[in-house]
């Protein structure tokens, strides 16, 4: 497997399992094609959170959470784009994405097999 495919492996699981993450960060780290590309393809969504609004007890936490704006996918490509990532804008696994932990397909699709990615991108009610 190719440097690309790790990499691209690695922002998949980086946002997995619940773990938020400040979105400039993510993309200082890992670039900004390959989050633009897990974004897309329907791994993770973009909402705005402030540091406050993520550290507070799990009741009012589970609230915010519910009342947290997230982006479309547009939104969310362009703010990628943009000189200055705000530090509110946060990234994590989409609501309803694949299970990167037990799922065959992952390393085909990382390994860009067409077929692989248009499975992918249909689970998540991509095009």
């Amino acid at each position: 497997m190719s440097d690309f495919d790790r990499e691209l492996i690695e922002v998949i699981t980086d946002v997995d399992g619940g773990e938020v993450w400040e979105l400039r960060e993510l993309v200082e780290l890992r670039g900004a094609a390959l989050v633009s590309r897990v974004i897309n393809d329907g791994f993770a969504a973009v909402f705005r959170a402030s540091d406050d609004d993520l550290f507070q007890p799990l009741p009012l936490a589970a609230e915010l959470n519910r009342k947290w704006h997230y982006l479309s996918t547009q939104e969310a490509v362009d703010v990628i784009q943009l000189d200055q990532i705000p530090d509110d804008f946060r990234i994590a696994q989409a609501h309803r994405a694949i299970d990167v932990q037990v799922e065959p397909t992952l390393f085909r699709y990382a390994a860009d097999e067409p077929e692989a990615i248009a499975e992918v991108r249909s689970r998540h009610g991509r095009q």
